[in-house]
């Protein structure tokens, strides 16, 4: 692009320009004014309104965090109650394989004991005999 383009393609755009925004000279002192002051309270109603919001948003972000560290502490006491139950679970199956062991000592026991009951009531028997032989040889 030449010079002259350059130039040419300049002047259109501030002539857009210029055809967009209002002339100064077409408002009078007092309207210039007015608009002033119009735009100064919207601009102190938006910063308000934003530090409203701002102030809103960062309660709700310390909120957020206060739940996330709830639902932390919630889930270190599942976890630590989870163990709890896991000891409970292997105490209690360690427990009842002791319970299994001792109800088959004492089956064992016990038919141990009918045996020898049994041998004991052979020699009663056996000396209750000899006792009739020994008193009638006698």
């Amino acid at each position: 692009m030449n010079i002259f383009n350059k130039k040419l393609f300049l002047f259109e755009k501030n002539d857009r320009y210029d055809a967009s925004m209002p002339n100064i000279s077409d408002y009078s002192f007092e309207e210039l004014k007015e608009q002033n002051e119009n735009l100064k309270q919207l601009h102190t109603d938006t910063v308000n309104e934003y530090d409203c919001i701002k102030e809103k948003h960062d309660k709700n972000v310390k909120e957020l965090a206060d739940v996330e560290q709830h639902i932390d502490n919630i889930i270190s006491k599942i976890d630590l109650k989870t163990k709890q139950y896991d000891l409970l679970i292997e105490k209690l199956t360690i427990e009842q394989n002791q319970r299994s062991e001792c109800l088959e000592k004492n089956n064992r026991l016990t038919n141990k004991i009918r045996q020898l009951t049994a041998i004991i009531q052979q020699y009663e028997n056996r000396i209750k005999e000899l006792s009739k032989t020994l008193t009638k040889v006698s």
